[in-house]
């Protein structure tokens, strides 16, 4: 952000001039010789003159503008699409018991709510529902429910799948990297960055690992790159499984990513607090591998990390 009216306004405040406008703006003398102290601010050429410092100085120069570009990048990629949780949600009611029709581009008819799920604030059915933001209100189409975190019906979905297979999130899934030549093993680890108030900031970071225990980052969403594994493959993935070492190959990420991912969060938000832009880390080369632990194999936890 540019502060154009702190540089027009450099010798006098512009709220000190409102002040004396609020005043006094009733007697005349007053009320020209304030007219003529703005006029003379916002002169033409002076603005014009400004904008251009601004445009060239602060806010195209190159580096802001590729960190600028690599954050909106890795933002992107952290959230999670519409159509993603769409596919998700409809999928996960139906399997659940319940029945969701696809109507308008981007909305849905639940036409049925299983009992089991109809927690407070839970209704049997919904006319639509969406989690596209634009989607909710469309002309001469029925009102959309936006399903958002707290919302009952989305809860009420995450807490059967959790239910229902919460134990494969602790034991983990096999996926393919169809660019890879080795496999690894690709953790999630929470990382909390803590202030006086108390939580600041939360988000994962991803470790991959292989067999021979070299450690690197996975980058901010690994597991777009990735395909559900066939049937051969999960065989394969769990006998890959049964042979991996875990307990000494799970301490090797957690201590490469308190060595370098969870000092660029906390860095990260030190950033944001002080208004400033952090330098860019230098990206992590991938790791080559095609899978992640077996749903059958040993639990591998989702781990926690301190930071502050």
């Amino acid at each position: 952000m540019f502060d154009l009216l702190g540089q027009l306004f450099q010798d006098q405040p512009l709220k000190d001039l409102l002040l004396e406008a609020i005043r006094y703006g009733e007697d005349p003398q007053v009320r020209a010789r304030l007219f003529r102290k703005v006029e003379g601010a916002v002169d033409r050429e002076r603005l014009l003159a400004l904008l251009e410092r601004a445009l060239t100085k602060e806010v195209m120069d190159p580096g802001r503008l590729a960190h600028l570009r690599e954050e909106m990048e890795r933002a992107g990629a952290r959230r999670l699409q519409p159509h993603y949780l769409t596919s998700f949600f409809r999928e996960a009611l139906e399997k659940l018991g319940g029945s969701a029709h696809l109507r308008e581009a981007g909305r849905m008819e639940v036409a049925y709510v299983p009992p089991r799920m109809r927690k407070p604030g839970v209704l049997r059915q919904y006319t639509r529902v969406t989690f596209h933001k634009d989607r909710v209100s469309l002309p001469g189409k029925p009102q959309t429910d936006f399903l958002i975190p707290g919302h009952p019906l989305l809860d009420a979905v995450l807490g059967g799948v959790l239910e229902a297979w919460g134990e494969y999130l602790e034991r983990g899934g096999v996926l393919v990297d169809e660019n890879a030549t080795e496999p690894r093993l690709v953790l999630a680890l929470e990382h909390e960055v803590e202030d006086a108030r108390g939580p600041a900031s939360r988000k994962l970071l991803y470790v991959g690992v292989g067999f021979e225990g070299e450690v690197r980052a996975e980058g901010p969403a690994p597991y777009l790159d990735l395909r559900p594994a066939t049937e051969e493959e999960r065989r394969l993935g769990r006998g890959l499984a049964g042979r991996m070492d875990l307990p000494r190959l799970l301490d090797k990420p957690e201590a490469y990513a308190v060595e370098y991912l969870a000092r660029e969060h906390v860095e990260e938000r030190s950033s944001v607090r002080r208004g400033t832009f952090a330098p860019c880390p230098p990206s992590s080369p991938r790791p080559s591998g095609s899978s992640l632990p077996s749903p059958k194999g040993p639990p591998v936890p989702r781990r926690k990390l301190a930071g502050g």
